[in-house]
Order: structure tokens, then C-alpha cells, then sequence
């Protein structure tokens, strides 16, 4: 199971498109979105059902420097 970017228009993936904490992790056929909140925050999927359309924890591309620790 999982939720892919690959070829998905910005409407497929939602808020993950535009958010600071989001990451694309790239797989052998598709291109999955990582919210990197959730790898310290239980409170957020790390691989969230697309499209997200609500995010009490999006933060536009840009707002805020990028983290060490969002990478995988």
C-alpha cells in the first residue's frame, strides 16, 4: 500500500505539493510524499492518504529552513 506523486497533478497530492515538510521519496515505480513531521511527530502520518486537503501542521514552501533531520 502506498500513496505515490509520479505523474499526479498538484489536485492528486493536495497541501503536500506546497508544504515545508513535505519530501519526495523516490521508489522503483512511483515517487511517494514523506511528512517529515511525522518522523518526530506521532500526531502526523509520515506517508499521509492523498490528496490532504486539511493540515493543522502545513507551513507554505519557504517559510522555514530546511532541517538535517527532514531528510530520510
Amino acid at each position: 500500500m502506498g500513496y505515490h506523486w509520479a505523474m499526479a497533478s498538484d489536485d492528486a497530492v493536495g497541501l503536500c505539493e506546497r508544504c515545508a515538510w513535505s519530501r519526495r521519496v523516490p521508489a522503483a515505480q512511483s515517487t511517494f510524499v514523506l511528512c517529515t513531521r511525522g518522523l518526530s511527530d506521532p500526531a502526523y502520518s509520515k506517508y499521509p492518504p492523498l490528496p490532504v486537503v486539511r493540515c493543522p501542521g502545513y507551513e507554505a514552501a519557504g517559510r522555514r529552513p530546511p532541517s538535517p533531520k527532514d531528510t530520510p
